[in-house]
């Protein structure tokens, strides 16, 4: 897809000069093929300090973002939504275009004589592109919490990992989600509805994000969403919380 325009827009240098650095992000994390979302957007933003991470500075970055693409200056088909989607019918010409599509979709249980059964749970359906190319690769189921996990879904894994366990296999989860003290609770949480729901405990591996890993990168300290210039505070202290950290915030090459 290219840049296409419906509307005659002419931002002013302040507002050009944002467009120009959106098309940069944009076009680093096409590289790797990938496609942003608006937060991811914005949080790069932040993270190469272009805007302060405050509530406006996203609103305002996304009328931009959605003027210039109204006016041709950001390619329609490089950023993405995936918080909607249109549901659409499979439908082929003759039998034998449906043949040659399930030769195509045929592929082998690369899990089968293995032991192990991971799955990669991620916090947030913003990052699944991320990991979406190498659970791909090596057929691991994969899926978003968007904050703690449904009860639905984990009694769904628990009865999903009750069964590898009668067949003597073993359940793993690699866990992904923001250093916060939201994102640290939702790994034990995981971990304990899970060990409720399958009737054993299961490992629960949080793999990202950690304070190893904050150190070693080395970045900056932020709310974990776009929010008011205040203090993050508990609920059970006014006093603000330190090491707030996301991984919409990171390169993808780093995670």
């Amino acid at each position: 897809m290219a840049c296409e325009a419906f509307i005659e827009y002419r931002p002013q240098a302040a507002t050009r000069r944002i467009i120009n650095q959106a098309n940069a992000i944009i076009a680093q994390y096409l590289d790797q093929g990938l496609k942003l979302t608006l937060r991811q957007l914005f949080y790069q933003f932040v993270a190469r300090a272009l805007l302060e991470n405050v509530f406006r500075n996203y609103k305002r970055l996304g009328w931009i973002v959605a003027s210039a693409r109204d006016g041709g200056l950001i390619d329609w088909g490089a950023m993405e939504d995936r918080t909607r989607e249109v549901h659409t019918h499979s439908a082929w010409d003759d039998p034998s275009a449906m043949i040659r599509t399930a030769a195509y979709s045929y592929a082998e249980n690369l899990w089968r004589n293995q032991r192990y059964r991971p799955e990669v749970w991620i916090e947030k359906s913003a990052l699944l592109g991320v990991v979406e190319g190498v659970c791909d690769e090596w057929r691991v189921p994969y899926f978003a919490t968007v904050g703690n996990s449904s009860q639905t879904l984990l009694h769904e894994a628990g009865r999903r990992f009750a069964d590898y366990l009668d067949q003597g296999l073993i359940a793993l989860v690699l866990h992904f989600a923001d250093h916060d003290p939201n994102g640290i609770d939702m790994t034990r949480d995981v971990r304990e509805r899970l060990a409720f729901y399958t009737r054993a405990d299961i490992e629960v591996r949080r793999i990202a994000l950690t304070m190893e890993q904050v150190s070693t990168r080395r970045r900056r300290t932020s709310p974990r969403k776009p929010i008011p210039a205040t203090p993050l505070t508990s609920s059970n202290s006014a006093q603000p919380i330190a090491g707030n950290w996301t991984r919409c915030r990171r390169p993808s090459s780093t995670i």
